[in-house]
C-alpha cells in the first residue's frame, strides 16, 4: 500500500501534530506516521507529537464499553490542547 510522505509532511504545517486512531497505539499506523515525521520533520514541530488510540485491550461488545476504549472528542480535544500549551511550558523552563 503506498504512502505519501509529501501529505503527511503537508500536516505539519501548523508545527503541531495530532494523529488519531482507533486501534490500540502498539503496532498501529499513528506510530509509523509519528516516526517518519520525527525523522523528517522534526524540526518544524513546535511541541512533541501526540497520539491518541484506542485502550490496548480486545474491543468489547457492549456499545457503552466500546465507546469508553475507543478514543471520542473530549480526549482529541486535550491532546490538541496539550500541544498548544507545549510551547508556554518550554519557555517557562528555560
Amino acid at each position: 500500500m503506498p504512502l505519501y510522505k509529501e501529505m503527511i509532511y503537508l500536516g505539519c504545517k501548523t508545527n503541531r501534530v495530532v494523529i488519531v486512531q482507533e486501534a490500540v497505539r502498539r503496532g498501529g499506523v499513528a506510530s509509523d506516521i509519528a516516526s517518519i515525521i520525527q525523522a523528517e520533520a522534526f524540526y518544524d514541530l513546535d511541541a512533541p507529537i501526540e497520539i491518541v488510540a484506542g485502550l490496548n485491550i480486545p474491543v468489547p461488545f457492549n456499545l457503552e464499553l466500546e465507546k469508553a476504549s475507543v478514543p471520542q472528542v473530549d480526549d482529541i480535544v486535550v491532546a490538541s490542547r496539550r500541544t498548544l500549551h507545549a510551547t508556554s511550558f518550554a519557555l517557562a523552563a528555560e
